[in-house]
């Protein structure tokens, strides 16, 4: 659960192991649920000016970085997510990474997030 001002995300799951991302407002201790459908949804994480929230799927098969518009009023879902950033290559990936170590942030004009980079060389040997 990560709180930003006024408001604050948590990550729960429903029992078929779906992802379930939900918002509230502290002041009024209403949550408003952000159901995708996902296998996995986790690390939300809120825009500055609380408009977007930020989270890691896998809806398109790959771990890549989307973001879902909210009402600033209500802070309940606008449309539907959209990626932001597709990390479909096996080479560099969030998926290089254990969940555990996946985390993202957001500023006013970036975001970050830790990517795992996989590589190797193949040699061969002739013996003598």
């Amino acid at each position: 659960m990560a709180a930003r001002g006024r408001e604050m995300e948590r990550n729960s799951n429903r029992q078929n192991g779906a992802g379930l991302t939900v918002n509230a407002s502290v002041t009024t201790k209403r949550w408003v649920g952000i159901s995708h459908p996902s296998r996995w949804d986790d690390k939300p994480c809120w825009s500055p000016d609380g408009r977007m929230l930020y989270f890691i799927s896998d809806r398109d098969g790959y771990l890549c970085l989307w973001a879902q518009k909210l009402d600033p009023e209500t802070k309940h879902p606008v449309g539907q997510p959209f990626a932001v950033y597709h990390l479909h290559s096996p080479r560099l990936a969030l998926s290089n990474l254990d969940t555990d170590n996946l985390e993202i942030d957001v500023a006013k004009d970036k975001i970050v997030l830790g990517l795992g980079e996989l590589t190797g060389d193949i040699w061969r040997a002739r013996r003598r």
